[in-house]
């Protein structure tokens, strides 16, 4: 009878071994593509900036936000985001912006400061989120539609305006 707990106890080792090694082994494959999606840009789109001269420079944004969940529903974010703005007047900018965006399964809405060397801005933003994410509590894959506004709060206030489609797991 030992034998056989003997024999037993090692088979079952050995499973939980292969198991544990293909459990490391599908996390190991999985954050190759994780690590790759991560440097994609998950947002891109054209931006207006109004002019104090009543002129207007069009620019081209591409956006790396990083959402942080601040509670388990995954309503509340907190938006750190890496941009860089290629345009006409500015050959490239690289900027930041970070704030707080709250959502549901179908609309978000935000708050946030941009910076860029011009100084700091005001940032609201709204959009929505498609598909409709049916579990709250989960993650999945959805592409976003945000429009933004940027409203300088230096004296040489210059707003502007974005329209960015993105993508998503919250």
């Amino acid at each position: 009878m030992a034998f056989i707990a003997v024999v037993f106890h090692s088979v079952v080792a050995t499973g939980q071994g292969a198991e544990r090694a293909a459990a490391q082994g599908i996390v190991s494959s999985a954050a190759s593509p994780v690590a790759a999606l991560m440097l994609l840009p998950s947002s891109a789109g054209p931006e207006m900036v109004l002019r104090g001269d009543g002129t207007t420079d069009t620019r081209f944004i591409v956006a790396w936000p990083f959402q942080i969940p601040l509670d388990h529903n995954l309503r509340t974010r907190l938006v750190l985001a890496p941009e860089i703005a290629i345009g006409a007047a500015n050959d490239a900018v690289v900027r930041g912006r970070g704030g707080l965006r709250f959502g549901d399964s179908f609309w978000l809405a935000g708050l946030g400061v941009a910076f860029d060397k011009e100084g700091p801005y005001l940032s609201p933003e709204v959009g929505i989120r498609l598909p409709r994410r049916h579990d709250k509590e989960d993650f999945s894959f959805g592409v976003t539609l945000v429009l933004r506004v940027d409203v300088a709060l230096s004296e040489n206030p210059e707003p502007r305006g974005s329209a960015q489609i993105g993508w998503t797991l919250f």
